[in-house]
């Protein structure tokens, strides 16, 4: 009995090893993509253009559906790590150049260090500041609050959708 005692004790220990190394590991989630590489890593396409009056929450109406021709409804929008906004026809083309509504044809964009707000220069010279709401593989949301003519305080919120 004595010969097959150290042989038992030996298998046993390295099952009991086993199974609680084993049983200790655990799988690690994803790393999180960098907010940053999100942004200029990604094509995006606008889905939504909705704009608000603060003091009235029925008055949101979504200006992506109403005002923007079917051959803008679909271009693709990069933001490039060099700073460039660079907005191109998807499968609609309006022709050259024509692009009234939305970021126009481009322009240039920069974020701060947290990547919680984006600035843009466009057409003319516009300058815009957003607040990025949401930023993840599949959605980029940017909101814009300001005054309107009537001095009433309204915002922009424009939403992108990932896409290949």
């Amino acid at each position: 009995m004595n010969k097959l005692t150290g042989p038992i004790v030996f298998c046993l220990s390295a099952a009991a090893l086993l199974s609680i190394t084993s049983c200790g590991k655990e799988d690690k989630p994803a790393p999180t993509p960098d907010r940053l590489q999100l942004i200029t890593q990604t094509n995006w396409q606008l889905t939504n253009e909705f704009y608000e009056k603060k003091s009235d929450p029925t008055s949101r109406v979504d200006l992506f559906t109403i005002d923007y021709a079917a051959c803008e409804q679909d271009d693709i929008y990069r933001f490039q790590e060099n700073g460039s906004l660079v907005r191109s026809d998807s499968a609609n083309s309006c022709g050259s150049g024509y692009h009234p509504f939305g970021f126009y044809t481009g322009g240039a964009w920069y974020t701060n260090n947290n990547v919680d707000t984006m600035g843009l220069e466009l057409f003319m010279s516009f300058k815009y500041l957003f607040n990025i709401q949401k930023i993840d593989q599949s959605t980029l949301e940017l909101r814009q609050d300001q005054k309107n003519y009537f001095d009433e305080d309204v915002s922009y919120t424009f939403r992108f959708k990932a896409v290949k």
